[in-house]
């Protein structure tokens, strides 16, 4: 593969990996603003980030969250 593909290849990457980033904060910031936990995943281990920052190992109550995330909704489209 010549020099120029490379960088051609290197710089298309680095441009996936920015929408890809840009993507991610986007979507936290919806959770966040919906009450709602961010899932993510370090050494093949799950991990929730809840909505006040503290990141616990189990699974959030859904029922809870649901009900906080709808909540929410209701009254942003009052």
């Amino acid at each position: 593969m010549s020099k120029l593909k490379k960088k051609v290849y290197q710089e298309e990457a680095e441009e996936f990996t920015r929408i890809f980033e840009r993507a991610i904060r986007k979507a936290q910031a919806e959770n966040r603003q919906f009450g709602l936990p961010d899932v993510f995943s370090k050494n093949g281990e799950v991990y929730f980030r809840l909505p006040d920052g503290k990141i616990v190992y189990e699974r959030p109550r859904p029922a809870n969250s649901i009900r906080l995330a709808v909540e929410r909704i209701l009254k942003l489209l009052k």
